[in-house]
């Protein structure tokens, strides 16, 4: 659960700019988007494998 405390004289936009920062740093709305549709094990395994190629391309391309 992400908690964001306001500060002392703290504006709202660094308070929402802190907020977003934790929620892409924990990776939460990727993590909904994910689970908004079921998917099968067959595809979860499907989709890993090709995340694993690209991974690896990128690693001898560099």
């Amino acid at each position: 659960m992400i908690e964001v405390t306001r500060e002392d004289q703290e504006p709202i936009d660094n308070l929402i700019r802190r907020f977003r920062r934790q929620v892409t740093k924990q990776k939460i709305l990727q993590e909904v988007k994910q689970r908004a549709f079921f998917v099968s094990e067959s595809v979860q395994r499907r989709l890993k494998k090709r995340r694993n190629e690209r991974k690896k391309k990128r690693r001898i391309i560099k």
